[in-house]
């Protein structure tokens, strides 16, 4: 149906996030980073990423649940080059806190609004299951 054959743009903000993000965590590894086996096997599937969510673009299922699988090195990747990178624990929490503020009024603003309006109503009791 029309829902599952969807397509995406190719210079859709996911996308365009993704792209910045993988070209951070390239350029902003220094060479202790890159010598590491872990960041470089994590940095390659989440190339890896990119590229399904490219490839896929005409298909938007596939994607976004394929490239998902892959994307979730992110949460790995991004405090690995942020402890080498930046030395100070209180800027990587700032910078932490940043991001996670950022991307939660991302999620609650553009992807998913509906869920503040959704979290407000009442349940009602009177519901029956059908």
């Amino acid at each position: 149906d029309a829902e599952y054959s969807d397509t995406r743009d190719l210079f859709d903000v996911a996308n365009l996030r993704a792209l910045v993000v993988l070209l951070l965590l390239i350029f902003g590894a220094n060479t202790a980073l890159l010598h590491s086996k872990v960041y470089v096997l994590m940095l390659g599937l989440y190339a890896a990423h990119f590229g399904i969510r490219i490839g896929f673009f005409d298909f938007l299922i596939l994607s976004g649940r394929l490239s998902t699988a892959l994307s979730f090195v992110e949460v790995l990747l991004l405090p690995m080059l942020m402890r080498e990178r930046i030395k100070s624990q209180s800027v990587r929490l700032i910078f932490g806190l940043g991001y996670f503020a950022a991307h939660a009024t991302a999620t609650l603003v553009a992807q998913a609004p509906f869920l503040i309006n959704d979290y407000r109503a009442p349940l009602h009791a009177d519901y029956t299951a059908r």
